[in-house]
């Protein structure tokens, strides 16, 4: 079974001691839980498009995958992100990971932002976060038709 594309990204990261090192296994999908622990990640997958050729699918999609990096002070975020980029920027190859495993064709990031979150109360804090976004071009399985 073929895992898909943020399982895939997400086990790059994992798998990275630097990374393992300043998030632990705190990367999550879409939306991180109340009062998680800083730093984190939340990553989210904005679109997947497969690529068609003339007569049906071709094996080959390319998504594009948000990564955002939060923490309690700007370098915080900083360095998970530089962390992440120099886990997954420029790979290619296979990824196992949920029991499946996805062929990678190409990875790079396409644009990063620095930003400030203010806190929603005054008692509290506002956050750092770094936005990546990364575009990955990956093997897909092809329809089949009896």
């Amino acid at each position: 079974m073929a895992t898909h594309v943020h399982e895939a990204f997400r086990q790059l990261c994992i798998d990275d001691t630097t990374v393992q090192g300043l998030v632990d296994s705190r990367l999550t999908m879409n939306v991180a839980p109340q009062g998680q622990e800083f730093p984190y990640v939340v990553m989210t997958v904005i679109d997947d498009v497969p690529f068609h050729h003339m007569t049906a699918a071709s094996g080959v999609a390319i998504a594009r995958m948000q990564v955002d990096c939060y923490a309690e002070v700007h370098s915080g975020a900083h360095d998970v992100a530089d962390a992440i980029r120099e886990a997954t920027d420029g790979f290619r190859g296979t990824v196992t990971a949920n029991s499946g495993t996805m062929v990678i064709k190409s990875l790079h990031l396409e644009e990063l932002s620095d930003n400030y979150v203010p806190a929603i109360r005054g008692d509290e804090e506002g956050t750092y976060r770094v936005s990546m976004d990364f575009m990955i071009g990956h093997a897909q399985s092809v329809p089949t038709f009896s």
